[in-house]
């Protein structure tokens, strides 16, 4: 599967560009990010971890292209942050499941998206992910009625009036 991204003068990929908040859209099933496993590599003897969810490397790769596209030019990494996701998953195909399960109750985990999410802004919006200091509702509904099949991620810098 091959996406392009552009980038519009002065936006984001969704329009919304401010020097304190950052918002856009990866589209596509979003992957988990799961306990990883420990091993030593066989050369250096030291211990790697490897994650568990081989999709997480492909995806990390396209959805940080969208993302840099998205940050503001004059963005700064420094200081506490808020971030929101909404990921949308597909209804399942059987009738009476999509009639019985109004939510989404099975996989993907919203947290573990949550986490794969963070770790991806690391190095494009902040330094590290534990300067996200409030984790507004990391939501998974299904597709339709305003929910696009992928992951709608909004950044905003929290200031001293937001206490």
């Amino acid at each position: 599967m091959r996406h392009s991204v552009r980038r519009v003068r002065g936006e984001g990929c969704d329009g919304v560009s401010a020097p304190d908040r950052a918002e856009f859209f990866v589209p596509g099933p979003t992957p988990t990010k799961g306990s990883g496993r420990g091993m030593v590599h066989r050369h250096t003897g030291r211990v790697i971890v490897l994650p568990d969810n081989r999709k997480l490397g492909p995806w990390t790769k396209f959805a940080s292209l969208i993302a840099r596209a998205a940050r503001p030019r004059d963005w700064d990494l420094a200081g506490p942050f808020e971030v929101t996701v909404l990921v949308g998953v597909q209804r399942p195909k059987d009738k009476l499941l999509a009639r019985t399960r109004p939510f989404p109750t099975v996989k993907p985990d919203a947290d573990k998206t949550a986490r794969a999410i963070l770790d991806l802004c690391t190095g494009i919006f902040w330094h590290d992910d534990a300067q996200v200091v409030d984790l507004g509702p990391a939501r998974k509904r299904y597709c339709g009625e305003g929910v696009e099949f992928g992951a709608r991620i909004a950044i905003r810098r929290l200031t001293e009036n937001d206490l």
